[in-house]
C-alpha cells in the first residue's frame, strides 16, 4: 500500500481498459491486414499463371526464349522456375491469410497465454520466411526483367535464327527451325528485327546461304511469314508476299517486340505485387510486436508511472 501511495499508481482496472482498447485496433488491424495479404496472394498466383500460360502456349515460344541466354537458363527456363516460385508463394499467403483472419477473432477468447505466445511467435515467422521469398522473387523479377528490353537478347535470337533457320516448314527435321516457323504463323510476327523489304534477317541463315528456297532466289521470307496462313495452308502462300515481299502481304512486325511486349508487363507485375507483398509482411510483423508489448509483459509506461504500471501490468496477467 505504502509503495502504491508513493507512486500514486492509477487502478488495475484503469490499465486493463487500456489493453483492451488496444486489443480491439490491434484485431482491426490483423483483420485488414489478412484479407489484404489474401488479395495479394490471389494477385501472385494469377501473375504466375499469366507468366506460365505466356511461356508455354504456344510451345513454340518456350523453345525461341531459351534462346536468350541468362546466367543459368535460358528466358524459358527462368520464366517457368519464376512463376512456379510464385505461384507457391501466392497460394501459402491465400491459406495463410485465412487462419491469421481468424485468430483476429478469437484472440481475445484464448486465456492460456502459451498458447497466445505460440500464435503471435508463428506470425512473426511465418512474416519473416514469407517476406524472405518475396525478396527472392523480387530479385529474380528485377534481374531477368530488365534483360529482356536489353540488346543482347535481340542479338541473341538473331544468332539463333541466323544458325538453325534452314528451312520454311514447321515439320522438317531439324526442330529449332520448325519452332521459328510456329513462331511466325502462331504471334503474326516473322523473323526477330521487323522485315521492311527483301533485305532482312534471312539473308545469313542457311535457308538462304546454303539450301532452301531462298538460297534458290525463289523466296525472300518464309510463306509461314505471310498473313492469314496457318499449319496447313502456309505451303501455298502467295508468291507476292515471300517472293516480292509486297507490302500487306506479310507480317511486318519482328518477333522480339512481339515476345518483349508479351513477357515484360508480367515482370512488371511481379515487381509491383512484390513491393506491396514486403509492405503488409512487415505489417504482419508489426503486429506480431504489438501483441507482444499488450498482452506479455512489456510494459510501455511513462517513466514517472513505470513501477505501477509494470507492477500491475504483471498482477493483471497472472490474474
Amino acid at each position: 500500500m505504502a509503495g502504491g501511495d508513493q507512486h500514486n499508481c492509477k487502478p488495475a482496472d484503469e490499465s486493463n481498459n487500456s489493453q483492451n482498447k488496444t486489443g480491439i485496433v490491434l484485431k482491426m488491424h490483423l483483420k485488414i491486414v489478412s484479407i489484404i495479404l489474401g488479395l495479394l496472394g490471389g494477385a501472385w498466383v494469377t501473375t504466375g499463371i499469366a507468366i506460365l500460360c505466356i511461356t508455354l502456349a504456344p510451345s513454340s515460344v518456350y523453345t525461341i526464349l531459351n534462346t536468350i541466354n541468362l546466367s543459368s537458363c535460358g528466358l524459358g527456363c527462368s520464366n517457368i522456375i519464376l512463376a512456379a516460385f510464385i505461384i507457391v508463394i501466392g497460394i501459402f499467403k491465400i491459406i495463410y491469410a485465412i487462419p491469421c483472419f481468424n485468430l483476429a477473432e478469437d484472440f481475445e477468447k484464448i486465456d492460456y497465454k502459451p498458447i497466445k505466445t505460440t500464435m503471435t511467435l508463428i506470425i512473426g515467422i511465418v512474416s519473416l520466411l514469407l517476406a524472405a521469398t518475396v525478396s527472392v522473387s523480387l530479385w529474380c523479377a528485377i534481374e531477368v526483367g530488365p534483360k529482356i528490353q536489353d540488346s543482347d537478347a535481340k542479338d541473341d535470337m538473331v544468332k539463333n535464327l541466323h544458325k538453325v533457320f534452314t528451312e520454311d516448314s514447321h515439320n522438317s527435321a531439324n526442330m529449332m527451325s520448325n519452332s521459328w516457323n510456329k513462331l511466325f504463323i502462331e504471334l503474326d510476327c516473322c523473323a526477330v528485327n521487323p522485315v521492311e523489304s527483301t533485305t532482312n534477317d534471312f539473308d545469313f541463315t542457311p535457308w538462304c546461304t546454303t539450301s532452301g528456297e531462298c538460297q534458290q532466289t525463289n523466296s525472300q521470307i518464309p510463306k509461314t511469314c505471310c498473313i492469314g496462313v496457318t499449319e496447313s495452308t502456309y505451303s501455298s502462300a502467295p508468291s507476292t508476299c515471300h517472293a516480292n515481299v509486297d507490302s500487306g502481304t506479310y507480317k511486318a512486325n519482328g518477333c522480339y517486340e512481339v515476345l518483349k511486349n508479351k513477357i515484360y508487363p508480367c515482370y512488371m507485375a511481379v515487381i509491383i505485387v512484390g513491393f506491396q507483398s514486403l509492405i503488409i509482411e512487415v505489417l504482419m510483423l508489426l503486429h506480431a510486436v504489438a501483441v507482444c508489448r499488450t498482452y506479455f509483459g512489456i510494459c510501455d509506461c511513462p517513466q514517472s508511472d513505470r513501477f505501477c504500471c509494470c507492477l500491475q501490468h504483471k498482477k493483471v496477467n497472472n490474474n
